[in-house]
């Protein structure tokens, strides 16, 4: 009994095997991008929410601090008056 060789025996020619290989090797490369990916977006738009809360929380807080400055010298006006 006389071993065939691979390509003989499967009838495939040596560029079924080159393509073979270099999809396997991409679709790692894929597979691998994407569990990357997957988390990365996650903690990015996460990020992008808190900046955008404390952004709103310091615009109400500054809008707060005007209008109690304005407040505080319109009532010094009025003294000023009487």
């Amino acid at each position: 009994m006389v071993m065939k060789d691979k390509l003989v025996k499967t009838n495939h020619k040596g560029g079924y095997y080159v393509m073979k290989k270099m999809s396997i090797a991409i679709l790692a490369v894929a597979s691998a991008a994407f569990v990357i990916a997957i988390p990365t977006y996650i903690l990015q738009t996460t990020n992008a929410q808190k900046t955008n809360v404390l952004a709103e929380e310091k615009s109400s807080e500054i809008l707060e601090n005007d209008s109690s400055e304005e407040l505080s010298e319109y009532e010094e006006y009025n003294n000023q008056e009487n």
